[in-house]
């Protein structure tokens, strides 16, 4: 039968070991991305705006 004990620990195991790799492939890309003091000019960010008395 193909459905067994040993299969299932199998599939757990693979799935387990792939959540890993994708986890360190990630985390590995995040920390290679140049920080954004490097190049970042602060072009993207909204501009300040004033605050409200109502919004306390």
């Amino acid at each position: 039968m193909l459905f067994t004990r040993e299969f299932f620990d199998l599939l757990i195991g693979v799935v387990i070991i792939s959540g890993l790799a994708l986890a360190a492939r990630r985390l590995y890309h995040d920390l290679k991305r140049p920080l954004p003091g490097s190049t970042w000019d602060g072009s993207d960010t909204q501009p300040s705006q004033p605050r409200r008395e109502d919004d306390r």
